[in-house]
């Protein structure tokens, strides 16, 4: 198919890895479908980035857009800059040491963006044809990635030269002449696309301010009352003050393009299909419950910023895929759940919008009251089911029913309230009771004392009045009221998770133990 050409100008951005690769300039990945494509591009992905999954997938895009190479370059020139060119170092260290110190200018301002980028782009391509994403979210993904290359670059030329700045460093600054080859071509043959799309086309998508301040959801812990004070590290929001799981944060689920929750769902639900339905048509519950805790186990893993952060510890991620398995195993096979299920099906083939000035959607209020009531239909005979199968009691974090009836409901409001007007989402929050917003982060006032997490060795921000408080590295919640423990091995002030008394330190290994004071 021929792409318009802000796609085909994204697709730009790898130019170089396609013209090593013999690839097409007018094709994601560089390839067109064959019978060959998709193996070539699994067999790549696996070989030279170590991805294989969908899990692989995000958490290379991750680190490809949010750190890469740029982030070592820096470092290494920090670190080269106050010791000098050492004769200690390994001859690899000291090679890259070379490349940034005579660069650092260059290191200094825009890192290796370009090779970042470029790299990012092709991955994201061959990873649509081997499946692991679908072509929507890896353009989105693209495009935004381009919009950031146009903000630090002013021309293909300058992009050019950041690329092989990053393969120097990345080859530890041996030269390619295939690489070089390429780049000329690329530069200066008419029917190039870096010659055929100009640099500052409009790729229709807007990039966050960086130094916008951070904004998270308005909670209010149901345990002990507190309101959130610091942004979340996941969408699941935990209290600042008690460690209580308090509430979900849609937005925080969203913040990483390449894992975004609805897409990824959608790709694992559509690879685990066949073997959903069958167990499904056949009334084969236990294959149907392995299928649903298979799908929910790869979406925790694909997902991290939409999943609680213990989430990362297997034994905690197989209690939270067996609970998500059971709520949807008994509405699976349950007629009036399965009614109702079509029912908001129907209500949301319906649903009508129009595009504003802005390029915001905005929803037909009277379609979106249709689906609001079927919503709240199918909500209110679930939480029924889920009450009387025992489903709510599986929460891995001891939620009540209530929050997490909350939490469901929250998590449907934030989804749809940017495509309703004033008066429509004011009205579903009310009849919700999820009036409030989200909230600018404040410059950390509130976290006035440094611990060390005793389950992970993770440094702690502890809020004032803290008594127990989450993880953000290990999602362990941490009893930050009790007396500290000082490491015999190393010195090492850590603060146990809760309801443990005996540890390892997470330094030097050492086995710890807390011992309560004794009064009088």
């Amino acid at each position: 198919m021929a792409y318009p050409e802000h796609q085909r100008w994204a697709l730009a951005l790898s130019a170089v890895i396609t013209e090593l690769n013999g690839g097409h300039h007018d094709a994601l990945g560089g390839w067109g479908e064959n019978e060959h494509t998709r193996a070539w591009c699994k067999n790549h992905l696996a070989k030279f980035y170590g991805i294989a999954s969908q899990a692989d997938l995000a958490s290379m895009a991750k680190w490809l857009y949010q750190e890469g190479h740029t982030k070592d370059a820096r470092a290494l020139l920090s670190s080269a800059a106050q010791a000098g060119a050492s004769e200690e170092r390994d001859a690899e260290t000291d090679a890259r040491a070379r490349v940034v110190l005579d660069n650092r200018e260059e290191i200094e301002k825009r890192g290796v963006l370009a090779w970042d980028t470029a790299r990012l782009v092709a991955v994201l391509g061959w990873s649509a044809w081997a499946g692991y994403i679908g072509e929507i979210p890896a353009w989105e993904v693209m495009l935004m990635a381009g919009a950031r290359a146009q903000q630090t670059y002013d021309s293909w030329e300058s992009f050019a030269r950041g690329y092989e700045l990053g393969r120097l460093f990345w080859a530890e600054g041996a030269p390619h002449e295939p690489t070089a080859r390429a780049i000329e071509k690329l530069t200066t043959d008419p029917a190039s696309p870096w010659k055929t799309l100009a640099w500052n086309f409009d790729l229709g998508v807007k990039i966050l301010d960086p130094n916008a301040k951070t904004r998270f959801k308005k909670t209010t812990c149901a345990a002990c009352g507190a309101a959130k004070s610091r942004p979340s590290a996941t969408a699941y929001v935990y209290c600042d003050f008690c460690g209580a799981l308090a509430d979900y944060d849609f937005q925080r689920a969203c913040a990483t393009p390449i894992a975004r929750p609805g897409p990824v769902y959608e790709a694992l639900a559509a690879a685990l299909a066949p073997k959903i339905e069958a167990a499904r048509a056949s009334g084969d519950r236990e294959a149907f419950r392995a299928a649903q805790i298979e799908l929910f186990d790869a979406f925790a893993r694909a997902c991290p910023d939409a999943t609680p952060l213990r989430a990362r510890d297997e034994a905690y991620r197989a209690k939270y895929a067996a609970y998500l398995a059971e709520g949807a195993l008994v509405t699976a096979f349950d007629d009036r759940a399965r009614e109702l299920d079509a029912a908001m099906r129907d209500a949301m083939s319906k649903l009508r919008g129009e595009k504003l000035d802005t390029g915001e959607i905005r929803l037909n209020p009277n379609a979106w009251r249709a689906l609001f009531e079927a919503v709240l239909a199918r909500e209110a005979h679930a939480a029924a089911l889920f009450e009387s199968a025992g489903v709510y009691a599986m929460q891995p974090d001891g939620a009540s029913a209530a929050l997490q009836k909350r939490m469901s409901m929250s998590m449907f409001a934030q989804g749809w309230l940017p495509m309703l007007d004033e008066t429509t989402a004011k009205d579903m929050l009310t009849r919700l009771g999820l009036v409030g917003d989200f909230v600018e982060g404040t410059s950390g006032k509130e976290e006035i004392a440094k611990g060390s997490c005793g389950a992970c060795g993770a440094e702690l921000a502890v809020a004032r009045g803290a008594r127990r408080m989450i993880c953000e590295q290990c999602g362990r919640k941490i009893d930050v009221e009790g007396a500290r423990v000082t490491c015999s091995g190393c010195g090492a002030s850590l603060s146990p998770a809760e309801g443990v008394d005996a540890f390892a330190c997470p330094y030097c290994k050492i086995e710890l133990r807390r011992v309560a004071a004794i009064r009088a």
